[in-house]
C-alpha cells in the first residue's frame, strides 16, 4: 500500500473506475471485463487492503485473481478465450470505427503486447488444477 495519501486517492480512484468498466464488461459485449478486474485488483492492493480482500474472496472473481496471484496462472482454455475475443474485437474494431492508420497500427500493438503477456509472463497451468 502506499504512504503518499494522494497516490492512495488515485489508485482508488483508478480502482473504482476500472471495477466499473469490469462490471460493465460483463453484461455489454465487446467490453473486456478480465484486464479491468487485473487493474482493480493492482488498484486496490495498492489503495484500500478492505476492497482488495474482498475483490480476492469474491465467489466469481476471487478464483482467478488468486491463481494469477499466487503464480499458478490461467488455463489454456481461459487464455485461449480471452485472446479470441479481444483480437476479433479489435479487428472489428479497426476494419470499422477506425478511420486512421496510426490508430489502427496502435489497436494492433496492443494486440501483439498483450498476445506477449499472455503467452510469456502470465503462467499456463492445467485444466484441472
Amino acid at each position: 500500500m502506499s504512504a503518499n495519501p494522494l497516490v492512495r486517492l488515485a489508485y482508488f480512484c483508478l480502482g473504482c473506475i476500472t471495477f466499473a468498466l469490469a462490471m460493465t464488461g460483463i453484461f455489454v459485449r465487446g467490453i473486456p471485463t478480465t484486464p479491468f478486474l487485473l487493474l482493480t485488483a493492482f488498484a486496490f492492493a495498492r489503495s484500500s487492503p478492505r476492497l482488495h480482500r474482498w475483490l480476492l474472496e469474491h465467489r466469481r472473481f476471487g478464483p482467478i485473481l488468486r491463481d494469477l496471484q499466487s503464480g499458478r496462472g490461467l488455463t489454456l482454455r481461459f487464455k485461449a478465450a480471452t485472446i479470441a475475443f479481444s483480437w476479433s474485437l479489435m479487428l472489428a474494431t479497426a476494419i470499422w470505427l477506425v478511420p486512421s492508420w496510426p490508430l489502427r497500427a496502435f489497436l494492433a500493438l496492443a494486440a501483439a503486447i498483450q498476445l506477449y503477456v499472455f503467452v510469456r509472463v502470465i503462467p499456463t497451468r492445467p485444466q484441472h488444477a
